[in-house]
């Protein structure tokens, strides 16, 4: 059986956050061996709130083989509604930190962020970090709030550590798609969202994407 397919970032000559200044982004699609231990940026409802209730995976093999397991289940999904229920339990897997420390300054730095104290808020993902480098949702929120600030490149350089933990993490491709957008690169951005589309078959802002960009891409291709 081949390992799976990663999607990674791979990032050269990024300068601090300046939306005039496109950093070089390029997307790889490699092989990799699974990882060994252990609200999004572009404005998808998170499915999730607050922090996980049920008990999670007991073992870091455990939550790779319960992962892989449902993104299985949601590329295969048959309705929206099944992948719904599938995306749920995927952003519980997600959720789940193992440690009671991480669980409380993420469920802090969610309530900050809804407060608008986005520099609290970093202040609590970089202990989350600091102190659970292999938890991708670490990652994922601060890239959230770099990117609510504006800061374009501090989010790219988040999100490619999520997908570097999870290659298949869809909110993460569909943020960076998000941002590549941004930065004007439409035919990257594309990649991406479809990218996601074949994670997740049903998740709209990616559907509503290809479907623009698409439009846009083959009018300046005529």
């Amino acid at each position: 059986v081949a390992p799976p397919v990663a999607f990674s970032v791979v990032m050269t000559g990024v300068a601090p956050a300046a939306k005039s200044a496109v950093p070089s982004v390029t997307l790889i699609v490699g092989r990799v061996p699974p990882e060994p231990e252990t609200k999004s940026v572009d404005g998808e409802a998170s499915q999730t709130g607050g922090q996980k209730d049920e008990p999670g995976p007991r073992t870091p093999e455990e939550r790779v083989r319960i992962l892989g397991d449902l993104y299985t289940r949601l590329t295969e999904a048959k309705s929206a509604e099944n992948a719904t229920v599938i995306q749920k339990a995927i952003e519980r897997i997600w959720l789940h930190s193992g440690s009671d420390t991480i669980d409380v300054l993420m469920s802090r730095s969610e309530k900050v962020i809804k407060d608008g104290k986005s520099e609290l808020a970093l202040t609590l993902l970089d202990s989350v970090i600091k102190l659970a480098p292999n938890f991708s949702e670490g990652w994922n929120r601060r890239a959230f709030v770099h990117f609510s600030s504006g800061d374009y490149n501090r989010a790219l350089g988040d999100l490619r550590n999520v997908l570097a933990l999870d290659h298949k993490h869809f909110q993460a491709i569909s943020g960076l798609a998000s941002i590549l957008r941004e930065f004007g690169d439409e035919k990257s951005a594309l990649k991406a969202y479809r990218k996601v589309l074949e994670i997740h078959p049903y998740w709209d802002s990616a559907k509503t994407a290809v479907k623009e960009l698409s439009r846009e891409i083959e009018g300046q291709e005529l």
